[in-house]
């Protein structure tokens, strides 16, 4: 009688607890455009920022411009609809700072011409005899023809922009890449076939790798041959299988020379621009998933490469170093004079950024991602308190288990979120319809946290029903923010003891699940915990002092009204020892009375 007595004295003392709030400490912020700072530059010294994407996506990690510029750069790792057409932005300037000599500068050679090799097979490739209707500047009337045009076009480009006595051999190939409908497309890839390094001063830097077109242009004599005797300077495969509705139908690649594709097709121009900047030298050639570099040089691309945490170039830093500057989100920059000159009128001020002002912990600038979906971040910011919002995790329609954090249902505690800025989850269901949730609870704007990684998402998809502002955080900055914001897993008690609590639910006919408990502190001494909704709390732990009495240890309480399986774990963080407390599965939960719990007082 009385254990049962206790367990209903703990409900009721939980349910008093309720009334009060479930979020963590205040966290104040402002969702705003800082018009001090140029899209796509770092926000300390200012240079251009390169790709770091977290985890390291091979191929295009390091060896492309940031996403964040705007007006979008033909050097990113997607190609944009709102390019110029043939535009090459700041991308000369890169070229200058590695060695390429620019046309109409002082005792520049001539501009460079390129020699188009076809490796395809009679009838595929540039000779494919399939008829082409025409299109604006291309008035082939083969879909081999129409592929030469643009080809030529497309290297003119390169021709008007760098100076060489050498000609570059371009070696093509139509081949079948990955490509299906809703999921994307390999348009293109390109790479310099042999790339040099010298030890006697014919290159501009010893013992340095540089592209084969660029150690060409700077020697002045063809070093790698012919592409009849296995030479040539530059690979480009592409994508033979868009021109075979591989996205659809009606799919295709536009051969148009005037920047105008159709919705169903894609703009082959700037793809084949942009995979020949890496074949002219725009790539690293160290390996940036380990840092290595190859055979133990540095690349003229890598000298210009300054980690801004570290303070130096790749050159100056260890293969571990390398690899985690990689990594490094928007803290990798390019130190390059000549690109940074021309990118100081191009790019256009105004970056997204999430000001968090308290508490101390988590203060400072937090780069945010944008939403397709929802209100513009007004002129003068968007400033509140950031409140977590918590749901039931229980996904609609029968999808599973999401998290109380996912917003993937109405919020349950709508207190915290009224003229609150709300903190969400991702995953389980789209951005739209958790900032419809956050909304729904009054809150005035939405971010919501990525689940790996400290890249922050664009936010697609459509939500007109939404109406406030929705951004993104990466991963490593939400979850900082949201250990300070939302409720923690764990309590702390006395300062001293952290309390948490794992749970395993069995349910007939549906699949086992199991999670972490959180913890709401009533007092110094004590917190209750819940599992899955605030409003269900299942168990309290109550630690008291007892090292001033005549049993001298610290004791442990604890009661709880669940019949599932529960381990409880308090750790001394003073003394480094634990408890682990066990209610199995199936059985009322069993009260602690634990009075010589830790023998380590005081």
């Amino acid at each position: 009688m009385g254990s049962r007595t206790r367990s209903v004295l703990l409900a009721a003392v939980v349910l008093l607890a309720l009334t009060a709030t479930v979020a963590g400490a205040q966290v104040t912020g402002e969702i705003l455009i800082d018009q001090n700072r140029q899209a796509g530059t770092h926000r300390d010294s200012g240079a251009l920022l390169m790709y770091t994407p977290d985890p390291v996506q091979p191929g295009s990690s390091v060896s492309h411009w940031d996403t964040g510029a705007t007006p979008n750069l033909l050097m990113e790792p997607a190609i944009n609809s709102d390019l110029p057409f043939l535009g090459l932005d700041v991308t000369p300037g890169l070229m200058k700072d590695i060695g390429w000599p620019l046309t109409g500068e002082p005792n520049a050679p001539g501009p460079v011409t390129f020699n188009i090799f076809a490796l395809d097979p009679p009838g595929t490739g540039f000779t494919d005899p399939r008829p082409f209707g025409g299109a604006p500047g291309n008035p082939a009337t083969t879909l081999g023809d129409a592929r030469v045009n643009l080809i030529e076009a497309v290297l003119d480009t390169w021709g008007t922009a760098l100076a060489s006595d050498v000609p570059v051999d371009v070696l093509v190939t139509w081949q079948p890449l990955p490509c299906a409908p809703g999921q994307g497309a390999v348009l293109a890839a390109a790479g310099p076939l042999s790339i040099f390094a010298d030890d006697q001063g014919a290159l501009p830097v010893n013992n340095t790798w540089y592209a084969g077109p660029l150690a060409e242009a700077l020697v002045g004599q063809d070093l790698t041959g012919p592409p009849a005797d296995n030479g040539g300077d530059i690979i480009v495969f592409i994508n033979s299988d868009l021109d075979n509705e591989c996205l659809g139908a009606g799919t295709s690649y536009y051969y148009g020379l005037d920047g105008n594709d159709p919705a169903n097709q894609i703009d082959l121009a700037p793809v084949v621009l942009h995979e020949l900047g890496h074949g002219l030298g725009f790539t690293t050639f160290t390996d940036d998933e380990t840092g290595e570099e190859f055979q133990g040089l540095p690349s003229i691309y890598d000298t210009f490469l300054r980690d801004e945490d570290a303070n130096e170039t790749w050159p100056q830093m260890t293969d571990a170093q390398r690899r985690m500057s990689a990594v490094n989100y928007r803290d990798l920059t390019w130190v390059g004079p000549e690109a940074n000159a021309l990118a100081a009128p191009y790019l256009e001020y105004g970056v997204p950024e999430l000001q968090v002002s308290a508490p101390a912990g988590v203060a400072g600038s937090y780069e945010i991602g944008t939403a397709t979906f929802g209100g513009d971040i007004p002129a003068g910011g968007l400033a509140g308190n950031i409140s977590c919002l918590i749901d039931d995790p229980e996904l609609p329609d029968g999808g599973g288990l999401g998290t109380i954090l996912d917003g993937c249902s109405s919020a349950l505690n709508p207190g915290d979120l009224a003229g609150r800025i709300a903190l969400i989850d991702r995953g389980g269901c789209s951005f739209a319809d958790k900032a419809l949730h956050a909304q729904e609870a009054g809150a005035i704007g939405a971010i919501i946290v990525n689940n790996a990684g400290n890249v922050p998402p664009g936010l697609g998809g459509s939500g007109p029903a939404v109406t406030i502002p929705a951004v993104s955080l990466g991963a490593d900055d939400g979850n900082r923010i949201r250990q300070a914001a939302c409720p923690s897993q764990s309590a702390y008690l006395h300062d001293r003891f952290q309390v948490t609590v794992q749970w395993n639910r069995q349910r007939p006919g549906l699949p086992a699940d199991m999670g972490d408990g959180h913890g709401v502190q009533i007092t110094n001494n004590t917190a209750w915990f819940y599992f899955v909704r605030p409003d269900n709390p299942q168990l309290m732990v109550k630690i008291v002092n007892g090292c001033g009495l005549e049993n001298p240890f610290w004791w442990v309480f604890s009661g709880g009204v669940t019949n599932q399986e529960v381990f409880v774990t308090v750790t001394d963080t003073t003394a480094g020892t634990s408890k682990v407390y066990h209610n199995p599965a199936g059985v009322p939960y069993r009260t602690t009375l634990d009075t010589r719990a830790f023998a380590t007082c005081p």
